[in-house]
């Protein structure tokens, strides 16, 4: 009978694993496991609300966009009924003379089009990336079958940040290319200037920079087709962001180094330069030049270079965010009037960044109501839970954040808290607070929870949410998922792992999660002793060891009183281990399992370089999920 009882429990734990995910199949004649995702083979085509943004860009956005930048004159001088309507062949030969390689397509007597290689170029290179990251987004077979690509790479090719930076370079020599030999001096033809290579270099470098910053301008945004139709939050953007304005800035030096050259070739720089007499002697009529030296040495080299420093960052973020926003502005209006062709290249970013924050105007009106505090002073954290009362925050999921405010503290004071988690209606959303450093805001909100918890007016305790924003922690295509937290970053992830837990216990998912947790109290375990328990009480004794959980204390035992660590862990049913782990150590079971391993990492920066070292040791794939 026992026998039967133990043949029907694996049927139906097989059978259940058919709904999972993912399976696991065992080859007994070979001896190893076989990873085969239930959806590898699901067809592309099913609709959310990726596919609509998806084909706004490409079927609507985009192609009425590359319209207008060959329909519309490249001045805006000629932005009128009758410079539009007089855009005739004629004319757009005589406005363009100065551009190589030109098409120009006669619609009726009256209307032309204008096609200009490098403009295609940008637009064609827009496509691509929407195209190709769209289906890695769709296609679970595509994502695999890319990863499978991504090995014969290199091992340096470890984030997606390196491709696009690589696939973008042949693009920037083209743009070289053409405009250093396709495009003739538009400015001075005349003999007597000297050295005009240097003048034809100064107009390469310009619109160079003009495509960079058309280009950076959408990693600023937060609710575009980066996070809809790319699955790539604002967080993994940053990398771009900085990669993107170090060319920008780059790019803008040799500009006016190469313009100051060619000035001071043919004696003309005293004259038309920074607080010489306006206007300059090279182009009385061009007003835009000596606003673009003032906005380089009083906002750009300011803003850009000195308050965006990474230290400056964490002490002073809110000076740092709003003199970043303002320059941003100061800087697209001057470019905009200064080089008038550069609305080819910025028109889809900021048309972007416009829809933006339309979504994020139209998300921060939610209305939530704070139901619940709780306090632990032993670990100085807290645990608020509030209650959406209005508003659309339906896309609330682990691995996202909200930006958090507490106007009882500072209006203008936003900080990024994790979600821990949410109700199945999403409805009622928890995160958890730690207070780190005294008179810092997390403290400042700890203390005015304690104030209104002692009052018994928890509903008193005023916010406001913004997002959520962050992608969500997907496990689709990976057989193993490994959770590296510390004592600052376990509130990102632990609630995911709880609810991971719940259904590997109601066989739900074969997906396999460790948790390795690094913490400096061991009294944080017990807020989650529930889980800890569960973890125990499934999977202590499990020999597949579908979960696993290793708890490690980074502080000695003089600092518990007596014996307290054993009574923390007869709570929690862990062992606790001391000391720092060594994280290449402890992953060294995951050399064999490849790219269907997930390492997720959450704390501080030592703890992400060792999670990414052993990602890319032992080919496995690494998310970070802290914000950097």
């Amino acid at each position: 009978k026992k026998k039967k009882k133990k043949k029907k429990k694996k049927k139906k734990t097989n059978k259940t694993s058919e709904n999972a995910p993912v399976h696991l199949l065992v080859d007994e004649d070979r001896g190893d496991q076989e990873y085969v995702p239930s959806l590898y083979k699901e067809p592309i085509f099913w609709v959310e609300k990726a596919d609509y943004v998806f084909l706004f860009y490409i079927v609507i956005f985009l192609p009425l966009l590359f319209f207008l930048t060959g329909f519309l004159p490249p001045k805006y001088q000629y932005f009128t009924p009758q410079g539009i309507t007089g855009w005739t062949v004629k004319d757009a030969t005589k406005r363009t003379s100065h551009v190589s390689w030109a098409m120009h397509l006669s619609m009726t007597n009256d209307y032309v089009f204008v096609v200009l290689p490098d403009v295609m170029l940008y637009y064609t290179y827009l496509f691509t990336c929407m195209v190709c990251a769209y289906c890695a987004r769709k296609s679970l077979w595509f994502r695999i079958e890319m990863r499978r690509a991504r090995t014969c790479c290199g091992r340096f090719l470890t984030q997606g940040q390196y491709v696009c930076m690589v696939s973008m370079v042949p693009c920037l020599l083209f743009w070289c290319t053409y405009w250093f030999g396709a495009y003739h001096s538009s400015m001075h033809k005349g003999e007597h200037f000297k050295a005009q290579y240097l003048q034809q270099m100064a107009i390469g470098f310009g619109r160079l920079s003009v495509v960079i910053l058309g280009l950076n301008l959408f990693t600023m945004s937060r609710n575009t087709f980066c996070q809809l139709i790319f699955g790539l939050p604002y967080e993994e953007c940053k990398p771009f962001h900085i990669t993107l304005s170090i060319w920008f800035v780059v790019f803008v030096l040799a500009h006016i180094i190469c313009w100051i050259a060619f000035l001071a070739t043919n004696s003309m720089l005293w004259g038309n330069i920074i607080f010489a007499d306006v206007p300059y002697s090279i182009n009385s009529g061009d007003f835009s030049i000596p606003v673009i030296y003032y906005m380089f040495a009083l906002v750009f080299i300011p803003a850009f270079l000195i308050l965006s420093h990474a230290s400056f960052q964490k002490q002073y973020y809110e000076v740092f965010f709003y003199t970043h926003t303002t320059a941003t502005i100061i800087v697209l209006i001057s470019v905009l009037w200064h080089a008038s062709f550069s609305w080819y290249f910025l028109l889809p970013s900021l048309v972007t960044l416009l829809g933006d924050h339309l979504i994020r105007t139209y998300s921060s009106h939610a209305r939530v109501e704070t139901v619940d505090v709780k306090l632990d002073s032993s670990c100085n954290l807290l645990q608020l839970t509030v209650q959406v009362q209005s508003g659309h925050l339906d896309a609330v999921d682990f691995g996202r954040y909200f930006r958090f405010n507490a106007p009882q503290i500072n209006t203008l004071q936003w900080h990024p808290i994790f979600v821990h988690s949410f109700s199945k209606d999403k409805k009622q959303i928890k995160f958890l607070i730690e207070k780190e450093v005294p008179n810092e805001w997390r403290a400042q909100l700890y203390d005015l929870c304690q104030t209104k918890l002692r009052e018994k007016r928890i509903s008193d305790v005023n916010v406001r949410l913004e997002g959520p924003y962050g992608s969500s922690l997907n496990f689709d295509a990976y057989r193993k998922i490994i959770l590296v937290v510390d004592s600052i970053g376990f509130a990102a992830v632990m609630g995911f792992f709880e609810d991971m837990l719940d259904k590997a216990i109601r066989d739900e998912t074969q997906v396999s999660v460790d948790l390795l947790w690094i913490s400096r109290n061991p009294r944080v375990f017990l807020m989650f002793k529930e889980a800890l328990q569960k973890y125990s009480d499934a999977f202590d004794n499990d020999p597949e060891r579908l979960f696993d959980v290793r708890l490690f204390l980074t502080i000695g035992n003089s600092h518990i009183q007596g014996n307290e660590l054993n009574k923390i862990e007869e709570d929690v049913k862990v062992t606790i281990e001391r000391g720092m782990p060594n994280i290449l150590n402890e992953l060294n079971y995951i050399h064999n399992l490849g790219s269907f391993t997930l390492i997720i990492g959450c704390g501080r920066k030592d703890l992400e370089i060792a999670c990414q070292q052993a990602a890319v040791r032992y080919g496995a794939h690494f998310r970070w999920n802290g914000l950097k």
